[in-house]
């Protein structure tokens, strides 16, 4: 019997990437499906094929996700389990970012849990089911250049915090992931640029990116009924990046004893 067995899972950011990852990884798990991703975005065919519903939707704006959530809870007669992978792509180091572009991270990233969440909690409650939000190790620190992302992922871990606090009375866990740079459309960039790629894993204990499918892993241990007790969670995925408190490797240098 498998982990998911007849649950009703809505996948959000499941285009690509993470969410994609995800949603397969359900599916192998007799989850039953509902995706939700921004317009123009096309569902790979061997996840659409799994799924009972695919709506193209804005989560930013309150009244579309009101509208797909309602859509997706009718396809799945319910809702166990969400997992919100919707994010604005990083635009890099800028100084000159502009306000729309300020405000698609926050609409992507922070504004879109909340009104997912608010139009599916009476499911969610119901169900006394979870939720698993995919943030950033941005969302535990800060990065050079890079405001409107960092700040989004930090409020985006805030809301899930609260959302736990809330919610958690009711039985419905909410959690979250936090990975480092993972193999996706996004870190194409990174990855053909080789001195920045040799930079970037080098930072990273593992000296490697992560695969969308390692996050998956996490996203699914957490929905599933081994981490029935874990509520308020922020789970790196981040090959040990977050362990570090930014000090240079100092090994190599010698000890001076007293003078």
């Amino acid at each position: 019997m498998a982990r998911f067995d007849d649950k009703a899972v809505l996948v959000t950011g499941a285009a690509s990437g993470i969410g994609a990852a995800v949603a397969l990884m359900f599916a192998k798990e007799n989850a039953r499906l509902a995706l939700i991703d921004k317009p123009g975005s096309p569902i790979p065919e061997e996840i659409g094929r799994q799924s009972s519903a695919i709506i193209p939707c804005d989560l930013g704006d309150p009244v579309a996700a009101e509208n797909a959530v309602s859509r997706c809870q009718a396809a799945l007669g319910g809702i166990d389990i969400v997992s919100y992978n919707a994010g604005f792509p990083v635009q890099g180091p800028r100084s000159d970012i502009t306000p729309d572009e300020w405000r698609a991270h926050f609409d992507a990233d922070v504004h879109g849990i909340y009104f997912l969440i608010r139009a599916a909690r009476a499911a969610l409650m119901a169900a006394r089911g979870c939720v698993v939000n995919t943030t950033s190790i941005a969302a535990l620190g800060g990065d050079p250049g890079m405001p409107a992302y960092d700040a989004a992922k930090g409020a985006a871990l805030q809301l899930t915090n609260s959302l736990a606090l809330e919610l958690g009375p009711h039985g419905v866990r909410v959690n979250s992931v936090c990975p480092t740079l993972i193999k996706s459309p996004n870190a194409e960039p990174v990855e053909r640029d080789a001195e920045l790629y040799e930079r970037v894993t080098g930072s990273i204990p593992l000296r490697r990116i992560g695969e969308p499918e390692e996050v998956a892993a996490a996203v699914l241990w957490l929905a599933g009924p081994e981490a029935s007790y874990i509520n308020g969670v922020a789970l790196p995925v981040d090959g040990g990046l977050s362990a570090s408190n930014g000090q240079p490797d100092m090994r190599n240098h010698h000890r001076q004893g007293p003078n």
